[in-house]
C-alpha cells in the first residue's frame, strides 16, 4: 500500500509540476494577475494562484490550506490541474487529510475534463487492484 501510496503521490506531483510549468511565470505582478482572475471566476487563475500558495515564493507565504481551497474552486470551476493539485492534497500531500476515495474522486474529474495525467494515473491506481472499482 505505501508503495502505490508513493508512487501515486509522486505521479501527481510530477503531473501537476509538469503542467503548469509552462504556464506560471512567479512574481508580484502575476500573482495580482492571478488573484483577479480566480476574484473573476476564472478558474485556471485559482490553479496558478494555489501554486504560488503552495510553493510559497515571490512574497507569496507558504500556506497549505489556502492552496488546497484555491484548487477546490478551480476544480469546482472545471480546471482539471486544479482537481488534480486538490487530488495529491487528499493523498496526505503538504499536511493535507488523507482521503483515499475523495482523491481518487477528483482524479476522475480531472480525467473527465480530458487530463490524461489523471487518466493514467486512475489507470495506475486501477490496475494495483488496491483501489474500489473505478468507473
Amino acid at each position: 500500500m505505501k508503495l502505490l501510496l508513493s508512487t501515486l503521490i509522486c505521479f501527481l506531483i510530477g503531473a501537476v509540476a509538469y503542467l503548469t510549468a509552462s504556464n506560471i511565470y512567479y512574481n508580484s505582478q502575476n500573482f495580482k494577475t492571478y488573484k483577479a482572475r480566480c476574484d473573476e471566476g476564472k478558474a485556471s487563475g485559482c490553479t496558478l494562484l494555489g501554486l504560488m500558495y503552495e510553493k510559497g515564493r515571490f512574497g507569496v507565504t507558504q500556506d497549505f490550506a489556502q492552496a488546497a481551497a484555491l484548487y477546490r474552486k478551480a476544480c469546482d470551476g472545471g480546471d482539471a490541474v486544479g482537481c488534480l493539485g486538490l487530488s495529491s492534497h487528499y493523498l496526505g500531500r503538504n499536511g493535507g487529510k488523507y482521503d483515499e476515495d475523495q482523491a481518487i474522486k477528483l482524479m476522475e474529474k480531472a480525467c473527465e475534463l480530458n487530463l490524461a495525467e489523471a487518466c493514467a494515473g486512475l489507470y495506475a491506481v486501477a490496475t494495483s487492484g488496491r483501489a474500489r472499482r473505478i468507473e
